[in-house]
């Protein structure tokens, strides 16, 4: 299948080839992008997660006030999910950044996935697929058949 494969001639012409090759290269250039990093994850990615779910618990509130025959969800559960959520993050980033997890991310999640390691294995197969994929587009330069925008 790869030696099928023209490297970069799959959707894009050669001139929408170079205009894609320097906009990726303007990309990496402009600074008010941010790369990706653990640190970036920790720094950025789940304080707004973690707010989007407290943003979350205000709307449920407000919705039950309003409708008072509808059943309340169990704050129980919004916070599980929370919890789900940004351990889940945790660990993929950890695993993209560094290609492992610490002892203790690998704990924690699987503590929060109620001890269950298929749903560990799942993930981290789901990121190594997505990894795979990446590299194999990007080795050989198969565009997307969205056009970034400017």
């Amino acid at each position: 299948v790869i030696c099928s494969i023209p490297r970069g001639e799959f959707l894009l012409s050669e001139e929408e080839q170079e205009e894609r090759i320097e906009s990726h290269q303007n990309a990496r250039k402009d600074e008010s992008k941010m790369e990706f990093s653990l640190e970036n994850v920790k720094k950025h990615v789940i304080p707004m997660l973690e707010k989007e779910h407290d943003d979350d618990d205000g709307d449920v509130k407000q919705e039950q006030e309003n409708n008072s025959l509808s059943p309340s969800p169990s704050p129980l559960c919004d916070k599980t999910k929370k919890k789900r959520e940004v351990a889940i993050v945790q660990f993929a980033a950890e695993l993209l950044d560094g290609n492992t997890v610490s002892d203790e991310t690998y704990a924690t999640t699987k503590e929060i996935l109620d001890g269950n390691d298929s749903v560990l294995v799942e993930i981290t197969s789901i990121i190594g697929y997505y990894a795979y994929v990446a590299y194999t587009l990007n080795v050989f330069k198969i565009a997307s058949a969205v056009k970034p925008s400017v």
